[in-house]
């Protein structure tokens, strides 16, 4: 990890209505965001900006996007049953399934034991998408978000009265643990970044929608280097981990395997500026060379690997210009919770080329990938353990108060 990269946590807690806009408006009805995108969060912060100098906002940074309790979302390659959707840690429900390592069990069924009048037998319910967020950790417990809608209606300018037929609904959301992210420094004005936020910490921000009625404040804590729950697993780790899920796979046991989640949205274009919906390793490459790193050993170390399985969606960034005071061009952004995953058959990881990804990969999880990094877009994680360590061992609570282990399941 580069030396000067500074690490804050984020946290903003709103004390009034919060409405972040999804899409722009259209009919009467005005959808919100379940969290606070990075380009919100840095145009909150402008808005507080007094010193004459802007780099902060535009160079080595990344701000973050703000998520409920500082969540991230759940990998687009979940799935759970559809009688009882969500993590086994959450009471009564039948669990969630990873699918993006092959070679797994071709029978797509939950395998929850239920009651029967012959003992237990599995559930055998259909799996659905499992969409959302996540607290990361061994538990992975969802955090709590609410959405709230709200009615009003238009006013005649001739009359000052409510304007007949003009009736709309606005969308608000509220989380009771507020919501947070890691914002990313490296290399700039770390006094002017820590100034800023010091005045955001003392007046409070003011984002979103409605701040002629009051609407978006909200109070901001930091914190450097500093990280809630468990320490992450280091990226060496992860791929061996990766690596020992992937061998004990029939069919896999001498393939080589590298996984790609995004932990927020990235916008990928290719030579023609046209958007992309995956992610190849040129992309890797092209941000590994940007920020300094060893391009070339990374280039040798990714030779042979090609894309075997990947689970992707797209929808439009849309934004607001307060200089111009028009909106941005919309962007076809890949969704945060999209994954890939690159194999090398004949050939497995050995130690050496391990320690060199980890070595190489550990950059691009500070820099990212991809267009807009300063606005949050495109953070990654390698080989996350969502994919490989979602198995343990289930017990079932006999009525006598003993224990029975059935065996091994997802979480």
């Amino acid at each position: 990890m580069p030396p000067a990269v500074t690490r804050y946590w984020i946290e903003v807690r709103p004390t009034r209505a919060l409405v972040v806009g999804k899409t722009r408006g259209v009919g009467n009805i005005t959808p919100t965001l379940d969290y606070i995108p990075g380009a919100t969060f840095r145009g909150a912060l402008a808005a507080l900006n007094e010193a004459p100098d802007w780099d902060v906002f535009l160079k080595d940074i990344s701000f973050p996007d703000l998520t409920p309790g500082g969540a991230v979302s759940i990998p687009l390659s979940a799935r759970t049953c559809k009688y009882g959707k969500g993590f086994r840690s959450e009471m009564g429900l039948h669990g969630v399934y990873d699918l993006l390592l092959p070679g797994g069990t071709p029978k797509l069924t939950c395998d929850w034991q239920v009651p029967d009048p012959n003992g237990m037998r599995s559930c055998d319910g259909d799996l659905d998408r499992f969409y959302g967020w996540m607290i990361p950790g061994a538990e992975r417990p969802r955090p709590k978000l609410e959405k709230l809608a709200s009615g009003h209606t238009a006013i005649d300018i001739c009359t000052r009265t409510a304007a007949p037929g003009l009736f709309f609904l606005e969308e608000s959301i509220s989380a009771p643990d507020g919501f947070a992210g890691e914002l990313i420094a490296w290399g700039g004005d770390m006094a002017g970044l820590e100034a800023l936020l010091g005045t955001a910490a003392t007046k409070g921000v003011r984002i979103g929608h409605g701040v002629r009625k009051g609407m978006g404040w909200g109070s901001l804590e930091s914190r450097a280097d500093y990280r809630p729950g468990d320490p992450p697993v280091p990226l060496a780790d992860r791929i061996r981990g990766l690596q020992d899920a992937l061998n004990s796979r029939p069919g896999y046991e001498e393939c080589a395997g590298l996984s790609v989640t995004l932990r927020s949205r990235a916008i990928l274009m290719d030579n023609y500026l046209r958007f992309r919906s995956r992610v190849e390793t040129g992309d890797l490459l092209e941000a590994t060379q940007l920020h300094g790193g060893e391009a070339a050993g990374l280039q040798n170390l990714l030779s042979d690997f090609v894309p075997e399985e990947w689970f992707t969606a797209t929808s439009w960034a849309h934004g607001w210009n307060a200089a111009s005071g028009l909106p941005r061009s919309p962007d076809l952004a890949i969704e945060a919770g999209a994954c890939f995953l690159f194999l090398r058959k004949g050939r497995p990881l050995d130690d050496a080329e391990i320690e060199a990804f980890a070595g190489a990969l550990e950059t691009l999880e500070i820099f990212g990938i991809g267009e807009r990094g300063v606005e949050g877009f495109g953070r990654v994680v390698f080989c996350d353990p969502f994919h490989w360590m979602s198995d343990y061992e289930r017990v079932i609570r006999a009525p006598d108060g003993g224990s029975e282990q059935i065996g091994r399941a997802h979480v």
